[in-house]
């Protein structure tokens, strides 16, 4: 017989696959966010194990968003279990410099360090100074859609080359069924992959329409 928790985690783990399945062919990456799991114990845990793991067999790229700072040994420890290949650093001004000295040291074949920034979308005159500063650091950049990030702005993040950012929208999407149907709650599967998947499709050409575009960055 099923926990609550156990339950509840079986159930997130079957929506995140829909959510995949859904935007897999117009993404990068997913970025799961770490407190959602914790909350259910180790069934949530297992839970993102397998999301992480469904994802990586579609090919996309993940993005724990955890947040983690403690002493030396401690943060070793919480990079071993979730850092993996990179990090992307919240900024303040005054650290920025710091970051790219570590970044500049690190860089690879198209320039950029696995030393990343996460710079809000709705802070684009921020991102302009930051992205001087930080020519090799790849932006995370939150709070597209619904949290007030405008697709006018993004230009700012990214280079020259209309590279160099990671533009993340998450509630925009993956909840997009709950603006089309007033009765969601009885929504298809097939409706509600739909929905995310034209949400996912959107996003994509907005982003895509001022990435290169140089007026957009200046």
């Amino acid at each position: 017989m099923y926990s609550s928790n156990e339950s509840i985690a079986d159930a997130i783990y079957y929506f995140n696959k829909i959510i995949i399945d859904a935007v897999a062919d117009h993404v990068i990456a997913v970025k799961p966010q770490l407190a959602y799991y914790e909350v259910y114990g180790s069934y949530g845990i297992r839970a993102l194990e397998k999301t992480i793991s469904y994802a990586r067999s579609k090919d996309l790229i993940v993005i724990n968003d955890v947040k983690r700072g403690d002493i030396g040994s401690t943060s070793t420890a919480y990079a071993r279990a979730f850092l993996g290949n990179g990090t992307f650093q919240v900024i303040w001004s005054n650290l920025a410099e710091q970051i790219e000295e570590l970044a500049s040291k690190t860089v690879g074949i198209n320039n950029y360090s696995f030393i990343g920034a996460v710079v809000g979308a709705t802070y684009p005159e921020e991102a302009k100074r930051i992205r001087k500063t930080l020519p090799h650091s790849i932006f995370l950049v939150p709070g597209f859609g619904m949290q007030g990030g405008k697709a006018e702005d993004l230009g700012v993040f990214f280079d020259e080359n209309g590279i160099g950012a990671v533009i993340s929208s998450s509630r925009g999407i993956i909840y997009s069924y709950l603006n089309q149907d007033e009765a969601w709650k009885k929504i298809t599967k097939t409706d509600m992959f739909r929905y995310i998947s034209e949400a996912a499709i959107k996003a994509k050409e907005q982003i895509n329409e001022v990435r290169f575009t140089s007026s957009a960055r200046i």
